[in-house]
């Protein structure tokens, strides 16, 4: 969405598609974005941090890095 393979944001808009609204804005990658259980919080992958583990509230607001490692391993958050 943001035009570029070394930078995109995680976003999330209305189920027709509509309203897309950005949660982050960071350099680098954020990506993988998973939900959790109760549709509170998202956990995603940042780079060019060396792919930590970040969680945030579903509004996008105070993201917490979860890992606070850089290691290539932590990709795809579950």
């Amino acid at each position: 969405r943001d035009g570029s393979r070394e930078e995109s944001e995680i976003y999330v808009m209305d189920a027709d598609g509509s309203k897309p609204r950005r949660l982050t804005n960071r350099p680098g990658i954020d990506a993988f974005p998973v939900w959790s259980p109760d549709g509170s919080k998202i956990a995603y992958h940042s780079k060019p941090l060396l792919f930590p583990i970040f969680l945030m509230n579903a509004t996008g607001s105070d993201p917490v890095n979860l890992t606070n490692v850089r290691a290539s391993t932590n990709v795809h958050p579950a």
